[in-house]
């Protein structure tokens, strides 16, 4: 006598649907990326917009549910499968920004948003309290416009895999350190800004 084995894609899909119902948005997302059956019955996780905090914009999800998804090991790979590791985060990590509510490349973010502050960590880890500031990281291209960081230092940024920068004192953009382009050489300004001084100042052709 053989046995069959229940598992969701036996299921009618309004069973699936009242499922996802009680599902929070990153394991609806997770569900609904699990096969492409799957995907194709599963009601969308984004098509439930909800008001966020942090923009005013109407999205599906919200900051806690991207520091959830940032913890997937597609965006965590420096960890190894070991949440407890700290060491310095590489090109091919992802953080989530409070601010766009976008997960980015860690190139995006100072090494200061990568601290043990704002570091990844689950919700019963025993450093959620008041040192945990994850929540309220921001990445570089929201916050140079806003003016987050001095004009007149460079900074760290990108973990392991990054560099220098500087915020612009023109466009207050970010500019990026290299070689014989140092921030205090070019007087903090960004390629662009230089560029568009330089075409500004050469005479004109008659």
């Amino acid at each position: 006598m053989t046995t069959s084995s229940t598992t969701l894609l036996n299921f009618p899909t309004e069973i699936l649907r009242q499922i996802t119902s009680y599902l929070d948005y990153p394991s609806h997302l997770a569900l609904s990326f699990a096969c492409r059956e799957l995907h194709a019955r599963v009601e969308d996780p984004n098509s439930r917009p909800r008001r966020t905090m942090t923009t005013g914009k109407e999205r599906p999800y919200t900051m806690q549910d991207l520091l959830a998804i940032e913890l997937w090991p597609e965006f965590t790979p420096s960890l190894g499968g070991d949440r407890v590791s700290r060491q310095i985060p590489s090109k091919n990590d992802f953080f989530a920004c409070c601010y766009c509510c976008k997960i980015l490349s860690v190139i995006n973010f100072t090494n200061r948003h990568l601290n043990r502050a704002y570091w990844k960590r689950d919700k019963d880890e025993e450093e959620i309290g008041r040192r945990d500031r994850s929540a309220w990281r921001i990445c570089i291209p929201c916050g140079a416009p806003a003016r987050m960081y001095p004009q007149d230092k460079s900074f760290p940024f990108g973990g392991m895999s990054g560099g220098y920068g500087f915020a612009c004192v023109k466009c207050k953009g970010f500019g990026l350190e290299r070689p014989g382009f140092e921030a205090v050489k070019v007087g903090f300004t960004c390629d662009t800004c230089r560029e568009s001084g330089d075409e500004k100042k050469e005479p004109s052709s008659t």
